[in-house]
This record gives C-alpha cells, sequence and structure tokens, in this order.
C-alpha cells in the first residue's frame, strides 16, 4: 500500500508519497461536490479520481492495466 500525504485541499496541490514519489491532486467542482484528481509523475502509479471527500486514513483501490493498486490518504 502506498502512502499518500496531503492537505485537505480544495485546490491544486502537490502531494509526496511513502515510496519517495510525486503526485499532482487537483479538486474540480461537481454536481455531485467535489472531484479529487491524481495525477502521477514519471508513470510510477496509475492516474486516478475520487468523487468522495477524503478522510484521514481513508484506503482507495485503484485497478489498472497493472493490476489492483492500494493507496492510503493521509491528511496534514
Amino acid at each position: 500500500m502506498t502512502t499518500i500525504y496531503m492537505h485537505p485541499t480544495k485546490s491544486f496541490e502537490m502531494v509526496k508519497l511513502s515510496d519517495g514519489s510525486q503526485a499532482s491532486v487537483d479538486v474540480e467542482k461537481t454536481p455531485e461536490g467535489p472531484r479529487y484528481q491524481f495525477w502521477f509523475k514519471g508513470h510510477t502509479h496509475s492516474d486516478f479520481w475520487c468523487d468522495d471527500s477524503l478522510k484521514n486514513g481513508q484506503k482507495i483501490s485503484v485497478e489498472s492495466i497493472n493490476g489492483l493498486e492500494e493507496f492510503q490518504i493521509k491528511l496534514g
């Protein structure tokens, strides 16, 4: 499992991951609420989005061409 260290953000933010890689998170407003879009540098992980409000300790499973990958959100 890879941990994503981030702030409770409402806009663009660069974040660090437990494996030493980096990603960017952008928040898009949708009619259903915020959508968090995660983009990873260097293709180390598959990009994904989350339509739920992010919570500290939340786990997110992402299916990709490389199989299942799990992330945990750490808000600080």
